[in-house]
């Protein structure tokens, strides 16, 4: 049981909540990601390396920096005031993300390319800065964030966005991700990497603030 809590904590690590969250988002069949699935090649890759360069690359690399100035002890960051730069260097990169693909979508004459995914990516900074700030006084827990945030993020989606021409298929990944949340919070407590209400802590922001993002639309 305890190489299978390790393995819950690695797979569904904050650092690859993002990318899960794109590849998921492309499963939505909606007007506005099949707009976004018919660009070129070229721009759909440029997409696919701006998402994987800003929410996976440069969080590794300022990470990776941070461990060799002594911002941080290591990799694992057991004590929570050190998750602070992480988290607010997240938000940047996130940040930066954001405005690269608005970019691109100015630059398509508005059309709403990525629509509801720029609410993803807005859940993810709100998130960061949130964490980052109870983070300098508690450990709440990052893996319940990240995976709640996720299925907070698709619930949101599949109850906004109309029409959702495969409604049961969503709402089955919504199972899906809701169940990773219960596992993620299981293998956090068996790891003894938290205690309950930190748990419970995570799992609430996480999931309420990227909800209230999409069904509110406070992204555009």
């Amino acid at each position: 049981m305890k190489y299978v809590s390790k393995g819950i904590s690695i797979i569904f690590h904050p650092i690859f909540i993002p990318m899960m969250a794109f590849f998921l988002y492309l499963q939505i069949e909606h007007y506005t990601v099949f707009q976004m699935l018919n660009l070129t090649d070229n721009g759909f890759w440029m997409i696919f390396s701006a998402v994987g360069l800003f929410s996976f690359l440069m969080p590794l690399i300022a990470m990776n920096g941070m461990i060799t100035v002594g911002i941080v002890s290591d990799w694992e960051l057991k004590k929570h005031q050190e998750r602070v730069p992480v988290l607010l260097f997240s938000a940047l990169f996130l940040g930066c993300l954001y405005y690269v693909l608005y970019y691109i979508e100015a630059n398509n004459d508005h059309i709403q390319l990525f629509h509801a995914f720029f609410g993803v990516i807005m859940s993810g900074i709100v998130l960061a800065i949130i964490a980052a700030g109870i983070s300098y006084f508690w450990k709440i827990s990052m893996h319940a964030i990240g995976i709640a945030g996720l299925a907070g993020c698709f619930v949101g989606l599949t109850a906004h966005l109309d029409p959702l021409l495969n409604l049961e298929e969503m709402v089955l990944y919504n199972s899906l991700a809701i169940g990773a949340v219960g596992l993620v919070g299981f293998a956090r407590l068996y790891d003894k990497a938290h205690s309950l209400p930190q748990v419970l802590a995570g799992t609430i922001l996480g999931f309420g603030v990227s909800f209230v993002i999409i069904i509110r639309e406070l992204y555009l």
